[in-house]
């Protein structure tokens, strides 16, 4: 697959893209190979005072809801240029489809307000890129 993308970069450098520009695009593609990110849809929720997620925590800002593949894994997230934004746990399940599927994230927000600022910030896709989540203790 690999081959085939750079051959095809290699067949429109000259109509189209300068020698930079096809560099910029396979070190782009490259770095989404490597961290297997995903590209998604992102939206935000807020819960009543008291709730809890899926795992049973308290909801907070921190967490993500996604599909039970993913429940207990965290959830690195980069913005349109590849820039690590945030990570988050996920802790949450989602009912909507596109949770279901994978195809999207839901971030847990304090407020309406905070959720129209990270939206404003990062648009309504992001990349993601989930790991196992380490756990940190105290010694």
């Amino acid at each position: 697959m690999k081959t085939l993308t750079i051959a095809l970069l290699i067949s429109i450098v000259p109509p189209l893209l300068e020698p930079c520009q096809v560099w910029q695009a396979l070190k782009r593609y490259e770095f989404i190979e490597e961290h297997q990110l995903k590209r998604v849809k992102v939206s935000c929720y807020i819960a009543p005072e008291g709730a809890h997620t899926a795992d049973g925590s308290p909801c907070y800002e921190g967490i993500v809801s996604s599909n039970s593949e993913h429940l207990g894994m965290d959830c690195i997230v980069y913005d349109s240029n590849l820039v690590a934004v945030m990570r988050l746990e996920c802790r949450d399940v989602g009912g909507h489809p596109m949770l279901q599927n994978g195809t999207a994230i839901d971030i847990y927000r304090d407020s309406m307000d905070r959720a129209w600022q990270l939206v404003g910030e990062y648009g309504t896709h992001v990349w993601v890129e989930w790991i196992e989540r380490e756990e940190v203790t105290n010694k």
